[in-house]
């Protein structure tokens, strides 16, 4: 049995007829002719779209993905996160919170076309964490003295500020961990909030 490659023109068209024909043995004159369509399926061409990033606790839209040339195609998730609907071809994808932890995903493309072998696209994701701030506990100082900040966190932040709702100074309002001195009119009211704000 012989072997046929295709040719351009042959997958160009997506089929080819093949031809044999066979000769009489002599005495006898004359042959047989006889042909098949051979249909050339074309391996599925997958794009998936850049790389991108989301904020954790945020749902991604999946942009810009494309598949030519194929007849089922699904996505899969290498996170624990869910897709609404993995058979849409852009979908939407919610991380789970390993995707969080990990702060990357890596979501699968995959697609398939009549005999031709399936592939596979990835397209990586990264998750970016929320910021965290905690100003510390609630304290008490003496009217007028100085407070050091000891025990504020801030953490996944790009910038943070120390503010007040009173009328004193910070030492460093864009230092984790400042100093305040508080006004007179912080020691009348008896009281003011501090707030740290991280984005």
């Amino acid at each position: 049995s012989p072997v046929y490659s295709p040719g351009a023109e042959d997958i160009a068209a997506g089929q080819v007829t093949l031809f044999i024909e066979a000769f009489t043995n002599a005495p006898c004159q004359g042959s047989f002719i006889d042909s098949r369509t051979v249909s050339i399926a074309r391996a599925p061409d997958i794009e998936t779209g850049s790389a991108t990033q989301i904020c954790q606790g945020d749902t991604l839209i999946v942009q810009g993905a494309s598949i030519t040339d194929y007849d089922a195609f699904v996505w899969t998730s290498q996170g624990d996160g869910q897709f609404a609907d993995n058979q849409v071809m852009n979908p939407q994808y919610i991380p789970g919170p390993m995707d969080g932890v990990n702060e990357q995903v890596t979501l699968v493309l995959s697609a398939s076309n009549g005999p031709c072998t399936g592939i596979s696209e990835q397209l990586s994701v990264d998750v970016v964490p929320q910021p965290v701030a905690f100003a510390g506990e609630d304290t008490i100082v003496d009217p007028g003295t100085a407070y050091e900040i000891d025990d504020a966190i801030v953490e996944n932040y790009s910038a943070f500020l120390w503010t007040t709702d009173g009328s004193g100074t910070f030492s460093n309002p864009t230092s984790p961990n400042p100093v305040y001195t508080p006004s007179f009119m912080d020691s009348v009211r008896r009281f003011v909030n501090l707030t740290l704000t991280a984005q």
